[in-house]
């Protein structure tokens, strides 16, 4: 059976993705203008329990996820930066050679097909466009911030 957790496997560390938590939900409480007091009545839990979620100390419980998503006005996968595949630049490098190795791959196996392949060839551009669309944002100091923080507050 394939690993459905392949994309994860091996990204962070759960110290790593504890930390994320905390710089999240920290980084969303101030947004909202919210003391660490507020948000620790709203959840039920005393504000030193709070303060371990934002130090990292501690993991929020899975109740407690969902409370602050719903506090925060965002999703329990924003809080836990589920989609987050990079730690910084060095691994974005990583995945776009990759990307392009199978770029490559894909059309050396058409070729070697006959390249008539209507489906293969769609495929293919659609890595191509996703290749120059991640070269594209990987290249601005704003993507590069993006992993140096974990959320990126316009506010």
């Amino acid at each position: 059976m394939k690993n459905l957790l392949d994309p994860y496997e091996g990204q962070f560390t759960q110290e790593e993705r504890k930390q994320l938590i905390a710089q999240t939900i920290s980084a969303l409480r101030k947004g909202k203008r919210y003391s660490q007091k507020e948000v620790a009545a709203a959840l039920g839990v005393t504000q030193a329990t709070y303060s371990t979620y934002e130090r990292g100390r501690t993991e929020p419980p899975a109740e407690i996820l969902v409370r602050l998503a719903y506090l925060f006005g965002t999703s329990v996968d924003i809080l836990v930066q589920k989609d987050r595949l990079a730690r910084d630049t060095g691994d974005v490098e990583k995945q776009i050679a990759d990307l392009r190795a199978q770029i490559q791959e894909c059309e050396a196996q058409l070729a070697e097909n006959g390249g008539d392949n209507p489906v293969a060839k769609a495929y293919l551009q659609t890595m191509k466009d996703l290749l120059t669309q991640m070269e594209r944002m990987s290249s601005t100091q704003q993507f590069a911030d993006s992993l140096a923080e974990p959320l990126n507050l316009a506010k």
